[in-house]
């Protein structure tokens, strides 16, 4: 007990802490995980036996995630998640070249999106729910999310992630779309050879299918990018961003989904905008290669089917995917 009261007077400090160094950029997304979860640890060291409240989780957790919404929500990054060829200033076949000034602000735009994209997605994995689980097995996970406030603080929790949903989903949906656009043959086109021998490989396939062979590509890429100029150095960068950020946004949209059929992403969905945000990512998938389809499967589809609620089913299921189904 004394650990616990000591461990909740450092929260407030800890917290400030965090907040300065994610906003200065001093973490990586990976870091940015681990400091969420210390938060979250900490939040639930209170003084009492049951440890918080659910009107205190409920504060804490709006507190936390708000100004990430704020953001993800603010007019840089609703323009720079749409703003395609924005991504590739001076790269296009015919576009004027672009000095290093611009495409580093242009890379700290897009990297504060990847950046934001994954502490929302750190907060809302926190909170995950095991839905379709025996009534032991879902006390016992709430109770392992909500600390000593077991189901009562799960629920705060989940309560106070379920107002912002819908204010993550647009910017989201516009995000995944964008990515994908990337693919488009017309698109595609567009980009000088060397570009898309860098950009389009399937450095992460051949690393699945041989590890050491997938290791010699990355090396090799590296070294022949290292001894060239500067175009090969940025498609480098935007490859990297390009595969990281569509696999963050794929993981944000499963985790909202698996929080079950009376989750707010279903609500979002099942109202008049549902089907037309789905068609947006659905839009440029015949151009996408299997690497990406499975992983766009595997990570948000499979978990969208299953928890889809029954009176959904002829709106948004056979709306929108026939228009997977009929992929090769």
């Amino acid at each position: 007990e004394a650990l616990a009261q000591h461990l909740a007077s450092l929260a407030g400090q800890v917290e400030a802490m965090v907040t300065q160094m994610v906003n200065e950029g001093k973490v990586t997304p990976e870091e940015t995980a681990h400091l969420y979860e210390l938060l979250f640890l900490l939040a639930g060291a209170g003084s009492s036996a049951t440890g918080p409240s659910a009107s205190e989780r409920i504060a804490f957790f709006h507190r936390i995630i708000e100004p990430w919404v704020t953001e993800w929500n603010g007019q840089e990054i609703a323009e720079g998640v749409q703003d395609v060829q924005g991504w590739l200033p001076g790269a296009l076949v015919g576009s004027a070249p672009v000095v290093r000034e611009v495409w580093d602000a242009n890379t700290k735009r897009r990297h504060r999106i990847h950046q934001v994209m994954i502490t929302l997605l750190s907060i809302c994995r926190r909170v995950q729910q095991h839905h379709g689980e025996t009534a032991a097995a879902k006390a016992a996970a709430a109770v392992a999310i909500g600390g000593a406030a077991g189901v009562e603080g799960a629920s705060a929790q989940q309560a106070a992630l379920d107002g912002q949903v819908g204010l993550v989903l647009l910017n989201l949906v516009r995000l995944v779309r964008s990515v994908h656009s990337m693919w488009d043959p017309a698109l595609r086109a567009q980009l000088p050879a060397v570009w898309q021998q860098i950009v389009y490989r399937a450095v992460e396939y051949e690393a699945a299918v041989d590890g050491n062979a997938g290791a010699a590509a990355i090396s090799a890429l590296i070294g022949e990018v290292s001894g060239k100029g500067e175009d090969e150095r940025r498609a480098m960068e935007l490859c990297g961003w390009l595969r990281h950020v569509r696999d963050g946004a794929y993981q944000l949209l499963g985790v909202l989904a698996s929080w079950g059929p009376d989750s707010a992403l279903f609500k979002v969905l099942a109202s008049n905008d549902g089907p037309q945000m789905l068609s947006l990512m659905w839009e440029h998938l015949p151009y996408l290669e299997p690497r990406h389809l499975r992983s766009f499967i595997r990570l948000f589809l499979g978990n969208l089917i299953r928890n889809c609620p029954p009176a959904l089913y002829p709106g948004l299921l056979q709306g929108t995917m026939p228009q997977v189904l009929v992929l090769p």
